[in-house]
């Protein structure tokens, strides 16, 4: 299990999983472990978006592709995390993303508009979780004004943005990338 110690009160964990395992079973026992670890006795409350705990009230998101599950929790404010290990076509893009994007991205070498595709795809996810918005609204929304500064860090393994002053979102200040393990997380 990977956990990131709390950074302005949130903590992230990851883990492998069986293949065949079921995946929401995968996400519940990552979250049981990550609260055994910090030592905070609560669960889960499952009856409505955001997840919170019952007790605390914190916040929670899962997310799982192939093998790889995630689990983030913030004490106070939603948060969005997204795992993908696939690709996203430019045929996706061009159906869902922003006009601005698109016209950004076409002019990137192939390699790096693919990079940055799948970065934006899982950006726009965690987008999603936080706000409950469906596929069409959330996949619409601009982020063309964060392309440069992630073509700019993307050569680290794992690197944070700061966009409070870029993209001015309420409670949102950072987005967290981790190359590596294709992971992204929006608090």
């Amino acid at each position: 299990m990977l956990y990131t110690p709390e950074k302005n009160n949130i903590w992230l964990a990851t883990s492998s999983y069986q293949p065949l395992a079921n995946q929401n079973q995968a996400v519940r026992h990552l979250l049981k472990k990550l609260l055994q670890k910090l030592q905070i006795n609560d669960q889960l409350c499952e009856k409505e978006f955001p997840y919170r705990l019952e007790k605390t009230g914190y916040f929670v998101c899962f997310s799982h592709s192939g093998n790889t599950c995630a689990v983030i929790i913030c004490k106070s404010h939603s948060v969005g995390i997204d795992i993908e290990n696939r690709n996203v076509s430019w045929k996706i893009v061009q159906r869902y993303y922003h006009q601005h994007e698109i016209e950004q991205l076409s002019q990137l070498k192939s390699d790096k508009r693919q990079l940055i595709s799948n970065q934006l795809w899982q950006i726009k996810e965690c987008f999603i979780k936080i706000n409950q918005n469906n596929l069409m609204a959330g996949m619409k929304q601009d982020f063309s004004k964060i392309i440069s500064i992630l073509l700019e860090n993307n050569q680290q393994n794992q690197f944070t943005i700061n966009i409070t002053n870029i993209l001015q979102i309420e409670n949102i200040n950072y987005i967290f990338i981790n190359n590596l393990q294709k992971i992204v997380a929006v608090y």
